[in-house]
Formats: C-alpha cells, sequence, structure tokens
C-alpha cells in the first residue's frame, strides 16, 4: 500500500490534559505523556482513550475522527483525594491531619485522601479543635476556626490585708484569694476596705497564664466631733444613731463635744434630733487625718402634747410641770400658763 493511502486512513489527534504529564492509553496500549500529536489512529474506527496520573482520577473518552480532519482533546484531570483549605483566628495554629503535622494556618492541604479525616488545630495558650470530615475525590473544602484561649489564675490581696475584690463591677470575695478559669481579657479590678480608699486598676490576662496582684491601700478616715445647743440632741450620722450630746455645765450654752472617730473621708449627712426642736441637718467634708467640727443651735418648735379641760375651756400647749395641786403648760412659745388642780376636768396627751 502506497505511503498515500496510509496517510488517507489515519487522522492527527492532539491529546491535552490539564495538569500535563498524564500517561496516554490508546485501546490498551501507553502511547506516553500529553501533551502529545497521536497520528496512527484510523479515521474508519471510533477509538477508546484512557488518561492516567498518579494522584488523579483516571479521565475515560472517546474519538472519532472526520476524515483527516485534525482534532484536539484537552481534559481537566479531577484529583483522586480532596483539598482543604484551613484558617484559624489568631493565625498560627499547627495543622495536624490523621496524626500528621502538615503546617500551619493558613494553610491549603492537598493530598487529603477520600474517605473519613480527622483535622486537629493546637496553639500554645489555646484549646486544642478537632474535627472529623468527610472527604469526596476532587472535593475542595475550607475550614475557619476562631480559637478559644485557656483560662488562667488569678491571685489577689491587698496591703492591709482583708480588702473586698470586686471584677468588673461583680463582687468576687474577701481577700486574699485566687481566681481559677479566668478567660483571657482585660477586666477592671477593684479593691475595697473601711477606712481605706478604694483602688481600681486594669487587669490585663493571657491565654494560660498566672498572675498576682497586690492592692496596697491609702487609708481615708477623719473624725468628726459634734456639739448642740441645748445638750441631750440625738445624732444621727448616714441613718446610724451614734450618740446623744451631754451638757457642759449649767451655765454653758452648748454641750460637750460628742467625738465620732473612723469617718471616712468625704462628704456625709448629719442629722441633729432633740424633743421639741426643729430637726438640723449638715453635710460636713471629713478629710483623712483630720478633725472635723460641726457646732448645731437647735431652734424651739411649739408641738402641743397635752390639753386640759378645765371649767372655762380647752387648752393645749407642751407640759412643763405636773405638780398635785397645778400644771404648768406652755401655750403658746416662750409662754407658760399655770393651771390649778382642781380646775382641770380632765388631762388628754397628745401623740399617744
Amino acid at each position: 500500500m502506497s505511503m498515500l493511502a496510509i496517510l488517507a486512513t489515519t487522522g492527527l489527534l492532539l491529546v491535552k490534559s490539564e495538569p500535563a504529564g498524564a500517561n496516554i492509553v490508546i485501546e490498551g496500549v501507553s502511547c506516553g505523556e500529553t501533551p502529545r500529536l497521536i497520528t496512527h489512529l484510523s479515521t474508519n474506527h471510533q477509538h477508546k482513550i484512557v488518561l492516567r496520573k498518579a494522584g488523579y482520577m483516571a479521565s475515560e473518552f472517546k474519538v472519532r475522527f472526520d476524515g483527516r480532519k485534525p482534532m484536539v482533546v484537552n481534559e481537566r484531570l479531577v484529583l483522586d483525594s480532596g483539598v482543604v483549605n484551613v484558617k484559624s483566628e489568631p493565625q498560627g495554629a499547627l495543622v495536624i491531619v490523621n496524626g500528621v503535622e502538615r503546617g500551619r494556618t493558613p494553610v491549603s492541604l492537598t493530598d487529603i485522601p477520600k474517605g473519613r479525616t480527622t483535622v486537629k488545630l493546637r496553639l500554645d495558650g489555646y484549646k486544642d479543635v478537632s474535627e472529623g470530615i468527610t472527604i469526596k475525590a476532587g472535593d475542595v473544602l475550607s475550614l475557619n476556626y476562631t480559637l478559644e484561649g485557656l483560662p488562667g489564675t488569678l491571685a489577689l490581696s491587698s496591703v492591709p490585708a482583708g480588702a473586698r475584690f470586686y471584677i468588673n463591677g461583680e463582687p468576687r470575695g474577701q481577700g486574699p484569694l485566687v481566681l481559677a478559669d479566668v478567660k483571657p481579657g482585660v477586666y477592671e479590678v477593684r479593691a475595697e476596705l473601711e477606712g481605706f480608699l478604694p483602688e481600681t486598676r486594669k487587669v490585663s490576662m493571657d491565654n494560660g497564664t498566672a498572675r498576682s496582684e497586690e492592692f496596697r491601700l491609702i487609708g481615708n478616715m477623719g473624725s468628726l466631733e459634734v456639739r448642740s445647743s441645748p445638750a441631750g440632741a440625738q445624732i444621727v450620722l448616714d441613718g446610724r444613731n451614734v450618740g446623744i450630746t451631754q451638757p457642759y455645765s449649767e451655765d454653758s450654752e452648748f454641750s460637750r463635744y460628742l467625738h465620732i472617730p473612723n469617718v471616712a473621708e468625704g462628704e456625709h449627712t448629719l442629722v441633729i434630733r432633740r424633743e421639741g426642736y426643729g430637726e438640723v441637718t449638715r453635710h460636713p467634708l471629713i478629710k483623712s487625718g483630720r478633725v472635723s467640727k460641726a457646732n448645731v443651735r437647735l431652734k424651739r418648735v411649739f408641738v402641743p402634747n397635752v390639753e386640759l379641760e378645765t371649767a372655762t375651756g380647752n387648752f393645749r400647749g407642751i407640759l412643763v410641770k405636773n405638780e398635785p395641786d397645778y400644771v404648768v403648760i406652755e401655750v403658746s412659745l416662750g409662754i407658760e400658763r399655770s393651771f390649778p388642780r382642781s380646775d382641770i376636768k380632765k388631762i388628754v396627751y397628745l401623740g399617744k
């Protein structure tokens, strides 16, 4: 047969693949690797072609020539494994696939075998993450993880000892104390102790760390001395009864000073009360290490506490004397009147 006859019965086939380098098998015979021009195939038959490349699934197709018209085949090969892209926040976590270390995030992992696969992330100061995934041939998966920091330990103490501690406004107990399982972050820690200024500071906790904080507190106590005119007044400081003023001498207008120790620095509410007198409220400002004084003059008020029923009428006033022969009442502020016992029909004590 002539050369022209042979050329007339064979076709031109350019076989390409992505990626290149695939073995070309035509009807069971290896014909080289892609890309390759095949010139010996008959134009009178359909031909079965298989491309094989390590790590990829075999690609099978058939061709039939249209006379001597050249043919081009470009096959995209499919991985016989999967690809897993792994990211984490923060970055830098070690990625372990089926027990084998494969790099640090962010990382693209190829050749992940088909089937069930375990992916684990590990980073100092953070909890390990482990997840089982199922891979099919040609899969491309993306995994994104936010790592959870390991808790730390915070030890709190004060000088002097015994301060109460608050974290972000929540009471946590009296020191010294040790707080476990403190998550990473910035906390506002406050120490309070009676007689001392409270101290607040920011404490930053890193992942899995142990930290100690000592609060050296500064005293904030002063004292208050109160005297009244007249004596016998009840003294109330910030809602608490602290004593009664005592007479100084018979001819003294004011009482002795009532000493109130250990009063915290700052403004306070002082109330002075005595029956028959108007209540007085002051707001003394106490300074640390200082003695503050309050001199209070009370004003009489007319509040009747007795009513006398007599032959000539009823009289209300403040009882001054209650003698066997007579009764004296203050009928108005500063004015007293005496009533013989014989004229009194009835005595009614008001407010009782």
